[in-house]
């Protein structure tokens, strides 16, 4: 039987939605070495970054309208 974990410390809606966005994206890469692995293995999932920057980017329509934006 194999173990995985994680852990975070942040609290609320942002630790919610940072916890629930590692597990899903890690999920199916786990999946996919755990079935080719030869024995019990220990996966610890690393958390997403808190900084907002780094997960999207925001841009006002207006003042910088995107290519595919309407004008």
């Amino acid at each position: 039987m194999h173990h995985i974990r994680f852990s975070h410390g942040h609290k609320g809606m942002a630790g919610l939605g940072l916890a629930m966005g590692a597990v899903i994206a890690a999920m199916p890469l786990i999946v996919r070495e755990l079935d080719a692995a030869e024995g019990q293995q220990l996966v610890h999932i690393k958390g997403l970054n808190p900084g907002n920057k780094q997960r999207f980017d925001l841009v006002d329509p207006v003042k910088e309208p995107p290519r595919y934006w309407p004008r």
